[in-house]
C-alpha cells in the first residue's frame, strides 16, 4: 500500500479500494484488529473524494458490514448494510446487503424483519442470476435457518432441504457453497 499511495496519492479512489480489499482479506484470515482501521480509512477517503452517494462507497459499506458482522457487532453491521442499500449501485451488492442485513437482524432476534430481508435477497439473486443462482439458494438456506430460529421447524426443514439439495446439484456436496450457509 505505501508504494501505491506514493504513486497515486493518499486520497486516490484506487488506493481506497486496495485498502478495503486488504481489510476484507485480513478479516477473513482472523486479523480483525488490523482490518477495521484500514476499512474505516478506505471509507473515509471514499466519502471525501467521491461523496457519500457514490456506488463505491456503497460497496465499501457492504464490506464494512461484513467486518462488523464477523466481530459480532450486528447493530453496527445493520446500519452499514442499511446505508449501503440507500446508494444506487450494482444490483448484486444490494442483494448481498439484503442477505447479510437479514442475517444481522436474525442475530439480534428480530426474526420477522430478518425474514423480510432474506426473502427480498432471494428474489434479488434470482432476478439477477436466474432460478439456479447459487447465491439465491444460499440466501434461501439462511431463510430456512431463520425460520427455525423463529420457531417454525416444519417450514424451516422444507426450505433447508430444498436449498441444500439444489446447492448440492449446482455446486457439489463437498463445495463450500453447500456448507457455508449451514
Amino acid at each position: 500500500l505505501p508504494l501505491l499511495a506514493r504513486a497515486l496519492g493518499e486520497q486516490h479512489p484506487e488506493l481506497s479500494i486496495a485498502r478495503r480489499d486488504l481489510a476484507g482479506l485480513l478479516d477473513r484470515v482472523g486479523r480483525p484488529q488490523e482490518a477495521e482501521p484500514l476499512m474505516v480509512s478506505a471509507l473515509a477517503a471514499q466519502r471525501k473524494v467521491l461523496g457519500d452517494r457514490h456506488w463505491q462507497v456503497g460497496e465499501t459499506l457492504f464490506s464494512y458490514g461484513i467486518l462488523l458482522t464477523t466481530a459480532g457487532r450486528h447493530g453496527e453491521a445493520e446500519a452499514a448494510f442499511r446505508e449501503a442499500l440507500t446508494i444506487d449501485g450494482p444490483a448484486m451488492v444490494h442483494a448481498h446487503c439484503r442477505r447479510y442485513l437479514g442475517n444481522s437482524l436474525a442475530e439480534q432476534g428480530r426474526f420477522d424483519e430478518a425474514i423480510d430481508s432474506l426473502q427480498a435477497a432471494v428474489m434479488d439473486y434470482r432476478r439477477i442470476g436466474g432460478p439456479d443462482s447459487v447465491e439465491g439458494w444460499r440466501a434461501a438456506a439462511n431463510l430456512g435457518y431463520t425460520h427455525l430460529r423463529r420457531g417454525d421447524p416444519e417450514l424451516a426443514e422444507r426450505e433447508l432441504r430444498a436449498a441444500v439439495a439444489r446447492l448440492d446439484e449446482l455446486a457439489g456436496s463437498e463445495s463450500y457453497q453447500v456448507r457455508l450457509p449451514l
